[in-house]
C-alpha cells in the first residue's frame, strides 16, 4: 500500500488541464502513462518491489515507512551514512546523492553503496519524507580497488 508522502508527492507533480500528469513531452511520467489503464496502486507497488535497485521512504523523524526487496537484501537502511544523506535532503529541502558508501551488514558482509535521497513535499509544499534509491555498488568498487594490481600483472 502506498503511503501518504508517497501521494503528496504524487499530487504536486505538474498536470496537464485534464489532470494528467507530465514529466516532459518525450518521457511522460509513470501516473500519465497509468491515467489511461485504470491501474491501481499495486501496479505501482509490483512495479517498485520488481526493481533490482531500492527504494524506500523514511518519514521526517528517519522511520521507514515503506522499502522494497532490494533495499531490504543490501540492508541499505542500517547504515547510518544512507540515514544522513536521507536527513541532509529532508533538512535542506533537495536532492543528495553519495556514491561508494562503506557498509557492514549485520553478518559482518562488506558493501559499497550508491544513494540518492531526495524530499518528498505535502501539498503545502513543506518536506515531510524522504525518498531514497539505493543500488549496490559493491562489484564497480572492488574492480577499482583491484585496477592497479591487474594493470602491473599486464605489464609483466
Amino acid at each position: 500500500m502506498l503511503t501518504e508522502p508517497l501521494r503528496a508527492w504524487e499530487r504536486s507533480l505538474p498536470r496537464l488541464p485534464d489532470r494528467r500528469v507530465v514529466a516532459d513531452a518525450a518521457h511522460p511520467s509513470l501516473s500519465y502513462l497509468l491515467a489511461g489503464h485504470d491501474a491501481r496502486a499495486g501496479v505501482v507497488e509490483a512495479l517498485l518491489q520488481a526493481l533490482p535497485v531500492g527504494v524506500a521512504m523514511l518519514d521526517d523523524a528517519g522511520h521507514a515507512l515503506w522499502s522494497n526487496a532490494a533495499a531490504r537484501t543490501l540492508a541499505a537502511l542500517e547504515a547510518p551514512a544512507v540515514r544522513r544523506l536521507a536527513a541532509q535532503a529532508l533538512a535542506a529541502g533537495s536532492e543528495r546523492r553519495e556514491s561508494g558508501i562503506e557498509h557492514r551488514t549485520t553478518d559482518g558482509t562488506r558493501r559499497w553503496l550508491d544513494a540518492a535521497a531526495m524530499p518528498v513535499r505535502d501539498g503545502r509544499g513543506i518536506a515531510v519524507a524522504t525518498l531514497l534509491t539505493i543500488a549496490d555498488a559493491t562489484a564497480r568498487v572492488e574492480a577499482t580497488d583491484w585496477r592497479p594490481i591487474i594493470d602491473t600483472l599486464v605489464r609483466l
